[in-house]
């Protein structure tokens, strides 16, 4: 047994230092990420970027804002997506909003909303973030490749639809033209074989239609009786006529 009170100082000296550095090196054992994303979090504006009521997952508001206001104080850069990607490498996972809201305008707000969680990184729990460890490289590359699938596969989706209205298009388009076709081809068919002629030409038919009925009727009409006198024809008064037929019936008589 040793009952040097020295040794025995100098042993407990060792252990409190051993212990002191361990304890400094605790959040050394965090990474910077999680520390900043961590400190993010807890001073971020609440209509910008809060915690949930339960605390078990932050929600980000706004984020624009966050992106161009917060994420700089943090991070060298302010793209969200990169922010995002960086989450899913250390095992976030994305939360879909499945509330049910009377109020539509609060339901639209909400679904902007970006939700994201972790089991070990809950409100009040800083201890936990040195259990947070980067997956591998496999995994997270397969997370964002099944995200990009999904987004080719919507993609193509619309595209498809496009598609289809282009096409639909397309052909009501091609049908318009070929009725334009068949009129104008019935009109000029029409002209050549004499059908109704344009305004122009039924009105001037019509004016000479009018003159020449004119005409027949003024020929139609008994022309006047005409006197033979020497030098000059004239036309008999309307009682010398008369005259006229009782002679002309006297000389039938005498023959």
């Amino acid at each position: 047994i040793n009952h040097n009170p020295t040794m025995n100082s100098y042993s407990a000296a060792n252990a409190n230092k051993k212990a002191s550095k361990k304890s400094k090196g605790g959040k050394k054992d965090i990474p910077i990420f999680l520390q900043k994303t961590w400190s993010m979090i807890n001073n971020c504006p609440p209509d910008i970027c809060e915690w949930s009521d339960d605390g078990t997952t932050f929600i980000v508001k706004d984020p624009d804002t966050f992106a161009s206001k917060i994420i700089p104080r943090y991070f060298k850069h302010n793209n969200f997506s990169s922010f995002v990607r960086q989450l899913n490498f250390y095992g976030f996972r994305k939360v879909k909003n499945e509330s049910i809201r009377i109020d539509t305008a609060a339901a639209d707000e909400e679904s902007n909303y970006w939700r994201f969680r972790h089991e070990n990184f809950l409100r009040g729990r800083p201890d936990l973030l040195r259990d947070i460890k980067k997956t591998s490289h496999q995994v997270a590359e397969k997370a964002e490749v099944d995200a990009l699938k999904k987004e080719v596969q919507e993609l193509r989706a619309r595209l498809s639809s496009m598609s289809s209205d282009v096409t639909r298009l397309t052909s009501l388009v091609e049908t318009l033209m070929m009725q334009n076709g068949n009129i104008a081809t019935m009109a000029a068919s029409g002209s050549a074989r004499g059908n109704p002629p344009t305004k122009r030409r039924r009105l001037s038919s019509n004016s000479l239609a009018a003159n020449i009925n004119a005409e027949s009727r003024s020929r139609s009409t008994t022309p006047t009786p005409l006197e033979y006198q020497p030098g000059t024809i004239k036309p008999l008064a309307p009682r010398d006529r008369q005259r006229s037929i009782s002679l002309a019936s006297l000389g039938s008589l005498d023959q």
